[in-house]
């Protein structure tokens, strides 16, 4: 699906106070990934109040823009081109939007690493809205109150056991409970949950490898250089170095 979609250009956009989005029509196709603040559009006839997780398509040949100001806002945006449908919604807030600022990074960095053939960048596009179109399953309750619990707790140096003492489960029930419900381990996913919030810091400006280190509860970096390199068979710092390079416009 979308085999015809071809990225033009893409970025990241942070207000420096109070901002307005321009009215504009644009020749192309446009998805915007809210990550902070507040961002309050139209498209068409139809208003949007967007907020950190939200996803806003805009198609091409679209009248949008701005309806107020915004006292901070910040989101990824980038056009592409396609000769298909686009079954994307033109507001939706996806399943995963953790995976799915972590991709969006990738693509950034793809478009604009040298030595990367353009179709990477039109491949990582299409996986963006794949990931928007996605649609959520209907998920037993204990495991949907248990994973945001340990979403909310990803900063914690939390185990396994903790996280079922915190429920009143026997450690070994629970951990066979997301077995079977979550396809994984208890301890598993609450790794993969810190380390795509992790990895998501690692490749965003202005804040330290140490002040990753300190946000995720590890008393000394070495520690988290070790967690790190255990799970990613890669140091923080190479991890850093190989997806640095982003639009900050």
């Amino acid at each position: 699906m979308y085999e015809s979609l071809k990225f033009t250009r893409g970025g990241k956009f942070t207000s420096n106070g109070t901002w307005c989005h321009a009215e504009r029509v644009v020749d192309s196709n446009e998805i915007i990934l809210v990550t902070e603040g507040e961002v309050f559009m139209f498209v068409e006839d139809e208003e949007y109040e967007l907020y950190p997780g939200d996803v806003l398509k805009i198609d091409k040949g679209a009248r949008h823009g701005g309806t107020k100001k915004s006292s901070h806002a910040a989101f990824f945006w980038f056009h592409f081109t396609l000769d298909e449908p686009l079954n994307t919604p033109t507001y939706s807030h996806p399943q995963n939007t953790e995976r799915l600022f972590l991709i969006t990074r990738e693509l950034m960095h793809y478009a604009e690493s040298d030595g990367y053939p353009h179709e990477c960048a039109d491949c990582i596009a299409r996986v963006i809205l794949h990931e928007i179109e996605h649609k959520k399953e209907e998920e037993h309750p204990t495991l949907s109150e248990v994973k945001e619990w340990i979403r909310k707790n990803r900063t914690k140096q939390i185990t396994a056991s903790v996280c079922a003492a915190y429920f009143g489960y026997n450690e070994d029930y629970l951990n066979r409970f997301f077995k079977k419900h979550a396809g994984c381990g208890l301890k598993e996913y609450i790794n993969e949950t810190r380390l795509t919030y992790i990895k998501s810091d690692l490749m965003m400006g202005g804040i330290t490898l140490g002040e990753i280190a300190e946000k995720y509860g590890f008393s000394e970096y070495k520690y988290f250089s070790k967690y790190f390199k255990y799970h990613e068979k890669m140091t923080p710092s190479e991890y850093r170095r190989a997806y640095y390079k982003m639009h900050t416009n």
